[in-house]
């Protein structure tokens, strides 16, 4: 689970909205279909066993909207909230594949980056410049480094985030294992930063 989500504290369940659906301003589903009462059980379960603390769902087809509904919470903490069909949600580690990943690979293909290349070439202050890690290591989690970054005491800002990511100690070596890391994906938004001068929303 990313940070993004633990901060966010809300998941979230989509089934299936059409681009078509929404263009014609449905607001409410005219009929409850077969599957709804599926899906108000499968949700409830997981509210219930505290996998999540809300969803919201949509199912439908081109040109009819079938299931609308918001459940549970879309916060606990500090204060308890509930869940709305308007609420925004943390996209987290989508933005890894969506975002960072198409980034990186267009910064690729116009010759401004190569994927072997030590991490410490676009970011000279990683691991004090000492790190052999590459690229492609971030890319495919085999830097060996830690699935996050320590959360607690509470900070905030991205110059943090990315100060505490370039000085993180891997708790493998490079290449030994797949370790699913949020610490590469920082590294790689900000090496994207570095090199266009751009955030990662100019890409998509």
């Amino acid at each position: 689970m990313t940070s993004g989500v633990r901060r966010c504290g809300s998941v979230l369940a989509l089934v299936l909205c059409t681009a078509q659906a929404q263009a014609q301003g449905q607001e409410q589903a005219q009929e409850r279909f077969a599957g709804s009462v599926d899906l108000d059980r499968v949700v409830g379960e997981a509210i219930a066993s505290h996998q999540i603390p809300g969803a919201v769902c949509w199912a439908g087809h081109p040109g009819r909207l079938l299931h609308r509904a918001a459940y549970g919470n879309r916060a606990i903490v500090p204060a308890v909230e509930p869940m709305t069909m308007d609420t925004i949600f943390d996209a987290a580690s989508l933005t890894k594949v969506v975002a960072t990943t198409s980034a990186i690979m267009r910064l690729f293909e116009q010759g401004r980056l190569r994927l072997n290349d030590p991490v410490t070439a676009y970011l000279p202050g990683f691991q004090g410049g000492k790190s052999s890690i590459t690229v492609r290591q971030l890319m495919t989690h085999y830097s060996g480094l830690r699935p996050d970054v320590d959360l607690e005491p509470a900070w905030s800002g991205y110059e943090t985030g990315i100060g505490k990511a370039l000085v993180d100690q891997p708790v493998a070596g490079p290449g030994e294992r797949f370790l699913y890391s949020d610490i590469n994906f920082l590294l790689l938004g900000e090496i994207v930063r570095v090199l266009s001068g751009r955030t990662l929303a100019d890409f998509v």
